[in-house]
């Protein structure tokens, strides 16, 4: 009951009575009981169910077996409408094109037909079970195997003398810990046995691409130029072309890259790492429209592999995903966790954090010495050697950090409470902003020599867009305390600071890729399904005296008057399914939105329409932006959405790492598929899974190979945090080593947009194969301040589970001695 739960999620006195009578003390060790012994479960059904992906379950550990029970046909019939007329028996069928299912299963038809099966049994034992046996797969997270588990459907009719009928769908479902199967009744239309997606009729009428791109839901599919071979492999070429309302990260995987393996004698000789399969592969393109935004192409994908040292992958990428990035920040907006040269011997030496803020930051430096600092500073950090680095390594694209005091200069403050004020005074005492027009340049000419392009971002905006770090002034317990939207000084501030970064950029030519508008706005979560931010934000607040602004824009007075009630009301949504969280507002995004579009049309005064400029927020943001953004090429150019994907669960194993970052790349697939905007990946990085020293045995080339290449089947190109600092994880690029892992970045990103012949396969200091797991991951002191790389909100952690064991034991065995 959740207002029963309510008194006690706010913190009230435990003497406190339910009206039931029963007191609250014994109330809370019924939970620590239930919780110690929910926990404790959990944790043995994860261990049972991995033993059971490993050897499989006791009824299908025998293939045999399995295969017997397959064949027994219990209903006679041998097309879908006359079995339904049987009294008990289903229409069982897969959907084509499978190449998958096909070379998995040697007699598809031992898993069709008329039976007198049940669907959940059949979708269970035969399919997922069945399936993870046959393929050797042992993570059901692959995306081959749900993809192949999702062919596989099940038709019923809807009962004697009615008629109709339902079609069902076998699906996976996986939360952080486990996948089981899915029957998902009703859910899909009933399918025919003869329905084949490559042997229909395109989906979508139109006859040629300019036609074809004007009906909603239509891509179409090409071969970009005379390719003799992929006639030879595919067959009847019509039937993968044309206009149709396919997927183009199925039908590059499907109907491509495991269609020629199936079908084609020849391509299954290649192999998939040969040139010449690569190479035909490649020659497949999909081109989708970019509805009411507009602009003179369409956007596009093209078929690829992808190879690491144990398998290959077909993959569908953003044709022009050629950015290959890394950031160069902490230059202009010091972070002091970056630990870049000086940091502590000069930049911060004898420099006192503020009272109320978490970490020393550039504004806590005062004015009398800053400039001395801070020159310094940058003339020890932009060194030309730097990029002769990032170039040999493969990279194209640097990202600059800019702080809005190396922009403009501001008379007085941005508006702001009175001791924050002096804070902000510092930052703009050091020198002059055209001052630091000289290190800005010198970026963009050692860039220019070494063939690389520069986005400059907005990293700090005037009144700070967050609370947090690499706005240069952190404000506290919270990023929910910032100033850029309490008044419209600050923001026309922000759109001159754009206006600054327009003019350079339009200096710079060729060199400059493009400016992007404000870096990590506050607020990187909606809801408290996968992440707490929220509520750490909301009891952070309540700690402090000082206003948290933030927080107005995403509640109400009423809900910000009693705190502890709206704390209380977001844990329940999170264990309960049954509760519905508090709507967050989105007047921060249209605050933003406000801002944007004056920036824009500032910064167009002096760009083309064609050069990029770039509107950054987070994942959960990113279906808000495709809604509303309505930023049409005809009023505003050439606009990119950038998202930074972070994740701060430790995940000691490649295996976790991925399965971690799942979710954010469905979000991002998503807005890539539905959105009329491209995407690009401005931050990401290899934290979280150890320590970074000679210790950590976690493969980071490996996963860094993996990921790049995931990202750029989502987003035009990714970007990684950072190219040096103190912490290998966090600048990797400068550091070539992350704990005991050689980081081949140049084999990375020669491979990008192509087949990585082992890229993925890492070697270690010692040049012996190392595990992929380790016995104990360190934390080190800036990871226990919860704030590396300015994201100080944790990540996705789904359910409790093991801490729910933990937690609950502990809380008996306290409230026992007591």
């Amino acid at each position: 009951d959740a207002d029963a739960m309510l008194p006690v999620l706010a913190g009230l006195p435990a003497q406190r009575k339910c009206s039931s009578g029963i007191s609250m003390r014994s109330l809370l060790i019924t939970a620590g009981s239930v919780a110690a012994f929910s926990g404790l479960c959990l944790l043995f059904l994860r261990w049972n169910r991995t033993s059971s992906l490993l050897v499989g379950p006791s009824h299908v550990a025998s293939e045999g077996a399995m295969e017997s029970l397959a064949a027994v046909n219990g209903c006679g019939a041998n097309t879908e409408d006359a079995c339904l007329q049987l009294g008990g028996c289903t229409w069982f069928t897969v959907t084509k094109p499978c190449p998958a299912c096909h070379s998995w299963v040697n007699d598809i038809d031992s898993l069709t037909g008329c039976r007198d099966w049940s669907p959940v049994n059949y979708c269970r034992d035969q399919i997922y079970f069945g399936l993870l046996v046959k393929s050797g797969i042992q993570d059901p997270r692959n995306p081959t195997f749900q993809d192949a588990v999702r062919h596989f459907h099940v038709v019923q009719g809807v009962g004697a003398g009615k008629k109709g009928r339902i079609g069902h769908m076998c699906n996976v479902w996986c939360d952080f810990n486990h996948c089981e199967s899915q029957v998902q009744v009703g859910s899909v239309p009933a399918i025919s046995s003869k329905t084949s997606a490559a042997d229909a009729k395109p989906q979508c009428g139109a006859d040629t691409k300019d036609k074809c791109l004007k009906v909603a839901g239509c891509r179409w599919f090409e071969i970009r130029e005379p390719c003799k071979l992929c006639e030879d492999w595919a067959g009847d070429i019509e039937e993968l072309t044309g206009c149709r309302n396919w997927s183009p990260y199925e039908f590059c995987r499907d109907q491509i890259f495991w269609r020629f393996l199936d079908k084609s004698p020849a391509a299954k000789a290649a192999g998939p790492r040969s040139t010449d399969f690569i190479h035909v592969v490649r020659h497949f393109q999909v081109t989708q429209s970019r509805g009411s935004i507009g602009g003179p192409h369409g956007k596009t994908f093209f078929c690829d592999v992808w190879c690491d040292s144990t398998h290959c992958e077909g993959q569908a990428r953003a044709n022009n995903s050629l950015m290959r990035g890394l950031n160069y920040g902490g230059r202009f907006v010091p972070e002091n966790f970056l630990g870049l040269n000086g940091t502590g011997e000069y930049l911060f030496k004898d420099i006192k954090k503020s009272v109320d803020a978490r970490v020393i930051t550039p504004c806590d430096i005062p004015v009398r010495d800053g400039r001395k600092r801070m020159a310094r500073f940058l003339d020890d950090n932009i060194k030309p050697e730097h990029f002769d680095i990032m170039a040999l390594n493969g990279f194209n694209t640097l990202r600059l950090p800019l702080g809005y005091w190396n922009l403009i200069d501001i008379p007085g403050t941005p508006d702001g409470p009175p001791d924050v004020k002096a804070r902000w005074s510092n930052l703009q005492g050091f020198m002059k902003a055209k001052v630091y027009k000289k290190w800005i340049d010198r970026v963009f000419n050692f860039a220019n020599v070494s063939g690389l392009k520069v986005l400059m971002d907005l990293h700090s905006a005037p009144g700070g867009q967050s609370g947090a770090e690499c706005t240069g002034c952190d404000q506290g317990h919270t990023d929910a305390i910032f100033f850029l939207g309490e008044s419209e000084a600050n923001i026309n501030h922000a759109v001159k600071a754009v206006k600054v970064m327009a003019e350079i950029c339009a200096e710079k030519g060729d060199v400059c890729y493009g400016i992007e508008l404000l870096n990590e706005p506050h607020n990187a979560d909606r809801d408290t399904k996968h992440s707490d931010g929220i509520m750490q934000d909301l009891a952070r607040c309540k700690l402090t005296d000082k206003p948290c602004n933030g927080l107005k824009y995403m509640f109400t007075q009423p809900q910000l008057a009693n705190t502890e009630a709206l704390i209380g009301h977001f844990y329940l949504s999170m264990v309960s399914s049954k509760t519905v969280a508090p709507i967050v507002r989105p007047s921060y995004r249209q605050l933003l939105r406000r801002f944007y579009v004056k920036a824009i049309k500032a910064a167009r005064k002096h760009m083309d329409d064609s050069k990029p400029i770039v509107i950054m927020d987070w994942p959960a943001w990113l279906e808000w932006w495709q809604e509303n953004g309505k930023f049409s090429y005809k009023e505003f150019g050439h606009i990119v959405f950038s998202t930074h994907v972070y994740d701060f669960s430790l995940t000691a194993s490649v295996g976790d790492a991925q399965k971690t970052m799942m979710r954010p790349l469905d979000i991002l697939r998503n807005f890539t598929l539905k959105s009329g905007y491209d995407l690009l990946v401005t931050e990401y990085a290899l934290n979280s899974h150890g320590s970074g020293q000679d210790e950590d045995m976690f493969d980071y080339n490996s996963f860094a190979d993996w990921y790049v290449h995931q990202l750029s089947q989502v987003a035009i190109g990714s970007m990684i945090w950072n190219f040096d600092s103190y912490w290998s994880a966090w600048g990797s690029v400068a550091s070539n080593t992350v704990g005991n892992s050689l980081m081949n970045w140049q084999a990375i990103n020669a491979n990008f947009g192509g087949a990585s012949k082992g890229a993925g396969q890492s070697a270690s200091k010692d040049k012996h194969m190392r595990s992929h797991t380790q016995t104990q991951v360190q934390q080190p002191a800036h990871r226990r301040q919860e704030h590396w790389a300015c994201v100080t909100q944790r990540s996705d952690k789904a359910g409790c589970r093991g801490s729910c064991a933990i937690f609950g034991l502990l809380f008996l065995v306290v409230h026992l001695l007591w």
